[in-house]
């Protein structure tokens, strides 16, 4: 059976600011709920690993009702840019120009976040100080830059590792992580990034899912409590398919429907 059936309705297009366009997949719904949702993709390799996870998970949620918007940072994707022009603050304003699209598209007035990795972090910080978000779904988020990176370095340096066993390593820089260029200074920015640093409200609503707790995950569930948000923690056993092998495009089952029974319960 196709994961995919013949009557999903993807519709591509490009949006925001001339020059700097974005790339964008909207899954119209015969809506059943007040709300869009939007998904904020992770980084790099992770992109990639993702990707149909991320589809599968847009067609589910429109075909329960609720319009999904998927996109593609500047500099990523088939949006504009390339990947040393990225900014992790353009990224941030990618989401809110992202966000308008999809409340214009769906005509709605309340959107919904979700994400994996650094998009989950990233969703999050969104979330902050705005209204018409009732609700972010975190997959295991970035909560600490400094060792999100030290983790994709170590994982490089696997790899080339690997490589190397089997003959010379190509030529890498401490800017290339696992196949990607970025700059200097967005790895700088991510490496300052800190959710626990937040000292604003964000999303009334947040699920928190994990497929293992990190070292900062408690603190992080801790301090999501004392800011005031309705928290929903899972632990969930399915593939980490950020860490798994591309080719075999594992799809988290459980993840998904996790993320689709709690989006599907509403705003409470």
């Amino acid at each position: 059976m196709s994961a995919n059936p013949p009557t999903e309705n993807i519709q591509p297009f490009f949006f925001g600011t001339p020059g700097q366009q974005l790339y964008g997949c909207y899954h119209p719904a015969a809506q059943t709920h007040d709300f869009a949702l939007l998904l904020c993709p992770p980084l790099g390799d992770e992109y990639v690993r993702a990707h149909r996870a991320n589809r599968l998970l847009a067609a589910r949620l429109a075909r329960a009702g609720v319009p999904v918007l998927r996109f593609d940072y500047y500099g990523t994707g088939d949006s504009m840019g390339v990947d040393t022009d990225a900014t992790l603050a353009q990224w941030q304003a990618n989401i809110v120009q992202a966000m308008d699209e999809l409340k214009r598209r769906s005509g709605l007035k309340r959107v919904m976040l979700a994400g994996l990795r650094l998009g989950a972090a990233l969703a999050l910080l969104a979330s902050v100080g705005r209204a018409d978000v009732v609700g972010a779904a975190l997959w295991e988020p970035v909560i600490n830059g400094a060792a999100y990176l030290a983790e994709l370095r170590e994982a490089h340096e696997h790899k080339l590792f690997y490589i190397a066993s089997a003959s010379p390593p190509p030529a890498s820089s401490s800017s290339e992580l696992l196949g990607f260029s970025f700059s200097p200074s967005f790895l700088r920015e991510v490496e300052a990034l800190d959710l626990l640093s937040i000292t604003a409200k964000p999303a009334p609503r947040i699920l928190l899912l994990e497929q293992s707790e990190g070292e900062h995950m408690p603190s992080f569930r801790a301090h999501l409590a004392n800011l005031g948000a309705a928290l929903t923690h899972q632990v969930v056993d399915d593939p980490v398919i950020w860490a798994e092998d591309p080719d075999k495009a594992l799809v988290p089952a459980q993840v998904l429907q996790a993320i689709i029974a709690w989006v599907t319960q509403g705003t409470g």
